[in-house]
């Protein structure tokens, strides 16, 4: 998805959450720091938010950046408690498991 389609995706799926209910997304997460990956290397910027490994077909896989995402969670109300980083960052793998976020949705409003 795009970065305007995960925000509506994610909002909704804030609103429909209980307060104190957990939510499990993968995403390919990147920063400046991440390490280009022989086997999913996200080169191709789509916008300041999202690259992909496909220019002719961007949703095939795409990786949004990581600091845009925890903003994003917490716009929502949604408290970050643990990211688990997938197998796909390794240099060489077989196993392309994306990165995990898990949330939790939080009864009173996040402050900054």
């Amino acid at each position: 998805m795009f970065g305007e389609d995960i925000e509506n995706y994610l909002s909704e799926i804030a609103r429909v959450l209980k307060p104190n209910g957990k939510v499990l997304i993968t995403w390919f997460l990147w920063d400046d720091q991440d390490k280009p990956n022989p086997i999913l290397n996200f080169d191709h910027p789509i916008d300041d938010v999202s690259r992909t490994t496909l220019p002719k077909n961007p949703e095939a896989a795409l990786a949004y950046e990581r600091n845009w995402v925890e903003i994003l969670y917490h716009d929502l109300n949604l408290k970050i408690e643990s990211i688990e980083f997938g197998g796909w960052r390794q240099s060489v793998t077989d196993n392309t498991i994306q990165d995990l976020i898990i949330a939790k949705k939080m009864d009173k409003f996040l402050t900054h």
